[in-house]
Parts: structure tokens; C-alpha cells; sequence
């Protein structure tokens, strides 16, 4: 590349100075295909032109990209990163000038004490801003981690496994209209039986087989079965590189996968062991959804009830669904507890039977709190269908309502009770004697506008 002479600037680097004597600085990177590969790319195209020399050499193991960045703070920053966080990359120094190669079989520099104490800050206007891919109608995020909470038995792996069947045949998930194309599904299930569970229930809900791939285990030094935990991701990043399509990766239970050295009541040990995992989805571009089970508190919001520590697994997932029953109707649904990249979704109630899951559409009558709240006393549970059947067809003045619960033998006070628990909404007509009017929440629009008295 042809360029104009510049200015001789002294640049001191790692306790030795170098002279740029050109704009362009060229830096020549090899990184083995492992975990730090997909951050060297990222840092290459932030900084510089990754089109330029690119070249795979795969009898060595490694990959040589040709970096030519004109900011020498960026290319310093970039040199400093890898070598700091990607301990796997060597260095050398090619006597051309403002030329640095990075090999992985020379001796490294010490240069760990050349940036302690310095604090990584990014201004804001050199960051590209991203929209999250939303899918299932705003409720799982593509790049993130993602959260199905629930007591066993309740339909969280059944649920799972009907999502990856949306995924593997490109079938639209609840919400949507278009699945997009059919995409494969890693699953990493440390609980249930391969031949005598997983397939099964997989066969059930329509999954693509050929597209859905179980992770057992990992192999240890003696060639046994072990279980599969975090300090794996460089393993899976080439299980990635070599299946691109793998676009979606389910973990049941996210429990197992942080090892046993992790302390799980404590949030900066989860918070450090789920960060490879994070990074990874966030890299990759691809959806981790994990599945855990709730603790057994009495606390009376869903999001405490997330097993062991909320600030660790909860605070990493930026979207948490809970998968619970009705305690009185047993109605299944799942339920959008926390999303930090949108707004949080309808209940979407859901059925599992012998032939599969069926989604059966958005719930607002079964909401987080509705699912895990104690099954109510015989009577509240009369008044509340009382209630469902009478509200059923829309709106009805409350006096009428009161009148035939107690015709049915429904004291005022349950009544009440059970008109809290549904939710039903209240309001008043707008005119001289207007009575006091009850409704279901889905018909709160028709209140509304029976309220203002709108034909």
C-alpha cells in the first residue's frame, strides 16, 4: 500500500521504542483455533482491514491474518489485549520496519506489569451500536445467554426440546410468523438418557434429528466419559468452526456446567464461571438457552426463586422465562420474568402430552406471580372459576356479579379474594348512576370502553 512519509513519532512499547516512519503499521497475527481466535477477528475488523492477506495454515494449527490499523493507541491496544488475556500467543519481532509478527511457538515477553493498574475504558463513539435478534415474539435473544427456570416435572426440557424443533425445521416459534431457515441445535444434557429419554422426546415434538447434537461428555487423559463443563468451550469453539450452522445451544441443567469448584451461592465465582459461556454466545452470535430449577424459598417474586445465586446466573442471563404449572388448574405455562434488551413478554401457556408440546397462545391470567403462588382453599378456588365463567363473554356490572355468587353460595369476602387473584379489572361508567363494572383481564380494553361509554 502506497503511502505518504510521516513525521517521525518515537513510540515506546513494552520497555523497548520503536520509530513510525509510515502511517501504516502492519502487524501480523497467528492465533491457534481455540478460544482467543474468534477475539483476534473481532479486534481485526474493529481496528483495521481483515480482507488483507488472510490466510488459513492448517497443517500448523494456527491462522495468520495482515493487519494494517493508522491509529498506533488502537494497534497498541490490540497487541496488549491479546498477549494479556490470550497467554496462548507468542511473539517475535521481525527486523522490518513498524513490522510485529505473533507466532505460537516462540518464548513470550514479560510484559504483564506494563498495563496493571490501568482501567479499560472505550469511548462510547467508537462503539458500533447492535440490535439483539429477538426471537419467539421478544421472549429468547440470539448472542445471549437465556434462562428457563422451573421446578422439575414442570415442562422446562420438554419446553426446550419444542424450541429446538422450531429451530431445526425453521418452523415459526409462538409470536412469530417466519422461522427463517432451518438451523442446528447443540444440546448439552448432563441428566436425561440419550436413547431412552432424549431421543424420545425429541421424536415427539418434531425435532430434525440430523440437525440436533447431543454433547455426553468430555474425554479425559485416560479416555474416559467425564462431565462436560466450562473449562471445554476451547474444545467447542472447534466443534463450532467445523459446524457453522450450529446457531442455537441448549444446557440442562447450566448447573453442571460450571463445575464443582464453583461456589454457586456466591455471585462473583458464577459470574466468572459463566463468562466463557457468555462470550461465547456473544461471539458467536449464537442463542444459549440453560436450564435450571428453583430454589425451595417462600420469596414472593419469581425472580428470587431462581436456584443459588441471582446476581450470578440471573444477573448474566439477559432473559429469564419461568416454566411453571397453575397450582390449581395445572394449566402449564411459561411465564417472562426479567429481559434486559426489551420488554417483557405475555405468559404463553402451553400443553405437554403423549404426541408432543402444543402452544396454545398468550396466558395474561397466568402470570409469574399466579404460577407460583400456594394453591388456593376450595372456596377461593369456586369463586375464582365462578368468576372465569361469568366474566367469559366480556365485562358485567358488579352488582349482578355479586348477587349470583351469592345465589351460588359464595361469600362476599372469597369473592373478593378471588377477584384479586384473577386480576379483574374495575371501572366505573361515566355518567349519572353509572354502575361499577367488572372484567377479565383480556377484555380490559372493552372496559375501557364501556366505561366512557363508547358504542
Amino acid at each position: 500500500m502506497a503511502a505518504e512519509k510521516a513525521p517521525l513519532v518515537p513510540y515506546k512499547f513494552i520497555g523497548r521504542s520503536y520509530e513510525n516512519t509510515d502511517p501504516f503499521w502492519t502487524v501480523r497475527i497467528q492465533v491457534k483455533r481455540s478460544s482467543w481466535h474468534e477475539v483476534a477477528e473481532a479486534y481485526i475488523e474493529w481496528l483495521g482491514d481483515a480482507d488483507a492477506d488472510n490466510e488459513a495454515d492448517r497443517e500448523g494449527g494456527t491462522v495468520t491474518y495482515l493487519l494494517e490499523p493508522q491509529d498506533l493507541r488502537l494497534w497498541k491496544e490490540l497487541v496488549m489485549y491479546l498477549y494479556t488475556q490470550r497467554p496462548g500467543i507468542r511473539w517475535e519481532h521481525v527486523l522490518e520496519p513498524g513490522r510485529v509478527a505473533l507466532a505460537p511457538s516462540l518464548p513470550p515477553l514479560n510484559v504483564a506489569a506494563s498495563n496493571e493498574g490501568e482501567l479499560d475504558i472505550v469511548r462510547l463513539d467508537t462503539v458500533k451500536s447492535e440490535q439483539v435478534h429477538m426471537r419467539m415474539g421478544g421472549r429468547l435473544a440470539m448472542g445471549k445467554l437465556n434462562l428457563l427456570v422451573g421446578d422439575p416435572g414442570d415442562g422446562k426440557s420438554w419446553a426446550s426440546m419444542a424450541i429446538a424443533s422450531g429451530f431445526t425445521n425453521g418452523a415459526a416459534l409462538p409470536g412469530e410468523t417466519d422461522g427463517g431457515e432451518p438451523v442446528e441445535v447443540l444440546l448439552a444434557n448432563f441428566e436425561d438418557d440419550i436413547a431412552d429419554t432424549i431421543r424420545p422426546r425429541a421424536e415427539a415434538v418434531g425435532v430434525q434429528l440430523g440437525r440436533l447434537h447431543v454433547i455426553t461428555g468430555a474425554y479425559d487423559q485416560d479416555g474416559r466419559i467425564r462431565p462436560f463443563h466450562t473449562s471445554d468451550l476451547p474444545k467447542l469453539e472447534e466443534v463450532l468452526d467445523n459446524n457453522p450452522n450450529i446457531r442455537v445451544m441448549i444446557v440442562d441443567p447450566v448447573m453442571s456446567l460450571v463445575g464443582s469448584r464453583t461456589d454457586v451461592y456466591r455471585d462473583n465465582e458464577v459470574r466468572e464461571a459463566l463468562h466463557p459461556l457468555v462470550e461465547l454466545a456473544r461471539t458467536r452470535k449464537i442463542m444459549v438457552i440453560g436450564i435450571m430449577h428453583l430454589n425451595k424459598g417462600t420469596a414472593t417474586k419469581a425472580i428470587y426463586r431462581v436456584s443459588s445465586s441471582l446476581g450470578g446466573f440471573v444477573g448474566m442471563a439477559r432473559s429469564v422465562l419461568l416454566v411453571a404449572k397453575d397450582p390449581d388448574s395445572k394449566r402449564r405455562a411459561m411465564a417472562h420474568i426479567k429481559c434486559n434488551v426489551g420488554p417483557l413478554a405475555e405468559p404463553l401457556e402451553f400443553e405437554i402430552s403423549s404426541w408432543g408440546v402444543a402452544w396454545l397462545g398468550d396466558a395474561p391470567d397466568l402470570s409469574a406471580d399466579r404460577l407460583l403462588a400456594p394453591a388456593a382453599a376450595p372456596e377461593k378456588r369456586e369463586a375464582e372459576e365462578f368468576l372465569k365463567r361469568e366474566l367469559s363473554n366480556g365485562p358485567k356490572p358488579s352488582k349482578q356479579i355479586e348477587e349470583q355468587a351469592e345465589g351460588e353460595g359464595i361469600t362476599r369476602g372469597t369473592l373478593m379474594r378471588a377477584r384479586k387473584s384473577l386480576h379483574i379489572g374495575v371501572a366505573k361508567e361515566r355518567k349519572v348512576d353509572g354502575r361499577w363494572l367488572w372484567a377479565l383481564p383480556q377484555h380490559s380494553t372493552l372496559l375501557e370502553r364501556m366505561a366512557r361509554g363508547d358504542d
